[in-house]
C-alpha cells in the first residue's frame, strides 16, 4: 500500500538491469528532463552476470544492418557522449547515428561501449545492461546486501521522492 511520489504525484519508476558504474539521467537518454531521474554513482552492480559483454560484427554484417558500406565503419567515431560516458551520437562516414539506435540495430546491451577494429570487423566491449535510467536492479541488490532498507535504496535511485501510504491493511491495525 505504499507508493513513491514526486511533488505529490506517483513517479514513473523506470529501472534497468545493470548500470555499469552510474545510472543515466532521463534527459541524456530520452531527452526529457525528469527531476527524480538523475544520474547517480553506482558501484554496487559489479556482481551482475552481464556487467561487461563483448560483441563482434563483420564488415559485411555491419553493412547489412545499417545499409552503409562496411569500409566506412573503419573510421567509426564518437561525436558526443552523455555525462556518464554513454555514446550519444556516432559518425559512420557522413552519417550521424544516435547511440540508442546504434545499440538497438546491433543488439548491444548498453550505449556504454568502446570498439576496436580488426581485419574482419568491429569488436565491442559493452558495460552495463539496459537504458541505465532509474533503479539499477543489480545495484539495488548490492545495496540490500550491504544492509540498506528498501526506502533508502529507492530514495537513492529516485532523487527527491517521497513515500505515500495509500491504505491501511487489516494487518496494520494491530
Amino acid at each position: 500500500g505504499i507508493i513513491m511520489t514526486y511533488q505529490n504525484r506517483p513517479i514513473d519508476a523506470v529501472f534497468h538491469s545493470t548500470c555499469g558504474g552510474s545510472t543515466a539521467s532521463a534527459k541524456d537518454i530520452w531527452n526529457n528532463e525528469i527531476p527524480y531521474l538523475k544520474r547517480v554513482k553506482c558501484d554496487f552492480d559489479r556482481h551482475a552476470p552481464r556487467y561487461q559483454n563483448t560483441f563482434f560484427y563483420t564488415w559485411a554484417e555491419l553493412e547489412r544492418r545499417f545499409r552503409i558500406p562496411g569500409r566506412y565503419f573503419t573510421n567509426l567515431k564518437a561525436v558526443s557522449l552523455t555525462d556518464q560516458g554513454r555514446i550519444a551520437t556516432l559518425k559512420v562516414g557522413k552519417e550521424l547515428i544516435k547511440g540508442s539506435d546504434f545499440r538497438s540495430k546491433l543488439g548491444l546491451t548498453s550505449t556504454c561501449f568502446s570498439w576496436k577494429a580488426t581485419d574482419l570487423g568491429l569488436s565491442f566491449l559493452v558495460t552495463g545492461y539496459g537504458h541505465g535510467v532509474g533503479l539499477c536492479q543489480y545495484g539495488a541488490d548490492g545495496l540490500a546486501k550491504k544492509g540498506w532498507k528498501f526506502n533508502q535504496i529507492l530514495s537513492y535511485y529516485y532523487q527527491g521522492i517521497s513515500f505515500r501510504k495509500l491504505y491501511t491493511s487489516e494487518n496494520d491495525k494491530d
